[in-house]
């Protein structure tokens, strides 16, 4: 019996279901471990609310996972909405391009001199300057400047 493929997209801010509520198609998905994630796909048939709502925004989250139905899911990814691109036809349907959030810090440079602070106080101010989750571990020596 052969094995079908399933997949869960998720709009992490609105908590929206996408592979409950549209038709997902053109998935495209590349895992790079030098470059960013990058994640492509297609909604089916969606309505001019649903493109103009605050669903689908760039800058919101997907939190995916695909696999075989029966079998192993690929490890839960969350990547930023880069980009969003209707197309008109016979029924609406919207292109979706997403980066995982690290792209973000790659377009920019910093001159930040950070003086008596922890490593983990760095790592934190970093993410929370690039809107990024953390889970970081406490450090406890001081770097008089780094």
């Amino acid at each position: 019996m052969a094995e079908s493929l399933s997949h869960i997209f998720v709009v992490e801010e609105t908590n929206l279901n996408l592979s409950e509520n549209y038709n997902i198609s053109g998935i495209r998905f590349e895992d790079c471990t030098k470059e960013d994630d990058h994640l492509e796909f297609t909604l089916e048939k969606v309505s001019v609310d649903f493109i103009d709502s605050e669903h689908m925004r760039v800058g919101n989250h997907i939190v995916f996972s695909f696999g075989l139905q029966e079998g192993k899911q690929l490890k839960q990814k969350r990547l930023i909405i880069k980009d969003t691109d209707r197309k008109y036809g016979a029924s609406i349907s919207l292109n979706i391009a997403c980066r995982d959030e690290g792209f973000l810090m790659k377009k920019e440079t910093s001159n930040n001199i950070y003086k008596n602070k922890t490593a983990s106080d760095i790592a934190t101010d970093v993410a929370k300057r690039y809107g990024l989750s953390t889970v970081i571990d406490k450090t406890t020596k001081v770097y008089t400047e780094i």
